[in-house]
């Protein structure tokens, strides 16, 4: 568990020191505004690598506590409705969007978007919104079959 700990609050620290650093609107936010944005990125990082890579925790362990695959499944269940109730969008997204002056809808900046100096300014939807559902889903059922056998 400790190593998940660690892999969680690296990921999220150094996605906050790049995205911070590289992102071109970041340097006209100021003031207490600056910190609050700060922290929502950090707390987005977390968000994040929690959705996105705990399965391989999950997968990869040995003697994973039946109680956090049942967290995790919840999670996810929770992400997708907060995603549907939020017409397909993340409101944690749509501020931080908002605070750096891009468009409210636009998308997530994920560590690939930094990588190429990416701004996604248009919401993702259709086939790519049907893909990350499908991915999730998918990643809920593996979960519950990891639950299930452990």
């Amino acid at each position: 568990m400790w190593i998940y700990i660690v892999f969680l609050l690296t990921y999220s620290s150094l996605y906050t020191l790049i995205e911070v650093n590289l992102n071109k609107n970041y340097k006209h936010v100021h003031g207490l505004d600056k910190l609050y944005l700060t922290a929502l990125v950090y707390m987005h990082a977390v968000i994040y690598f929690i959705i996105s890579f705990s399965i391989f925790f999950i997968v990869l362990g040995k003697n994973v506590n039946k109680n956090l695959i049942l967290a995790y499944i919840v999670i996810l269940l929770l992400l997708l409705i907060h995603w549907s109730s939020n017409d397909n969008k993340c409101h944690l997204t749509e501020v931080m969007n908002e605070m750096y002056g891009f468009p409210r809808n636009g998308n997530f900046r994920t560590p690939i978007d930094m990588y190429n100096n990416d701004y996604p300014l248009i919401a993702i939807s259709g086939t790519r919104i049907q893909n990350e559902y499908l991915t999730i889903w998918g990643t809920i059922l593996f979960s519950f079959i990891i639950y299930l056998t452990s």
